[in-house]
């Protein structure tokens, strides 16, 4: 994957800072989140303090909602799905693999009942390029290794990872707590 040369400098040094050198700083995410109406709330995710994003939040109309936007859990699931694509990518265009495309569903599997949890969740990536499968396991393991959703979750639920290469099953990532 390719990235201009400001921004492979900006992922070089940002991967620099989690290098074991000594004690590293308590990393924060931010979000704000007010009520508006019924089952609607909107929120303010914050990156660092100077950009901030709106959100809306909703649920379906079969849960009382007016499905105005997603679902908490449905944000849940893509912030899981969205750090493990974003560490593959930024691993990919680190290492200059020729890799064209990645693409990812995600899918989280919970006990709809009264104090219920999720019971898997399930990241089923495809990624297509000209690069050595080889390259792209070591690839896959690698980003699993150094996502903080995949992380956390591996500790709670079981977290399945399967990732397609050109077309075919090329490696199943598997973890129970």
């Amino acid at each position: 994957m390719k990235s201009d040369p400001a921004r492979l400098k900006a992922l070089q040094e940002d991967k620099e800072d989690f290098l074991p050198r000594g004690a590293h700083p308590v990393g924060t995410v931010r979000v704000d989140v007010s009520y508006e109406r019924q089952l609607l709330h909107s929120a303010t995710c914050w990156e660092g303090t100077e950009l901030k994003f709106p959100v809306t939040v909703d649920e379906p109309p079969s849960r009382g909602g007016d499905g105005a936007a997603p679902a908490p859990l449905s944000y849940f699931v893509l912030g899981a799905a969205a750090c493990l694509l974003t560490q593959l990518a930024k691993l990919a265009m680190l290492d200059e693999l020729k890799i064209n495309s990645m693409s990812m569903s995600a899918r989280g599997h919970f006990n709809r009942k009264l104090g219920g949890t999720f019971s898997e969740l399930v990241f089923d990536v495809k990624i297509s390029g000209a690069e050595k499968s080889a390259r792209v396991k070591r690839l896959s393991r690698d980003a699993e290794g150094q996502c903080y959703a995949s992380n956390t979750l591996k500790k709670a639920v079981k977290l399945v990872t399967n990732i397609e290469y050109n077309g075919g099953l090329l490696l199943t990532l598997s973890s129970t707590p």
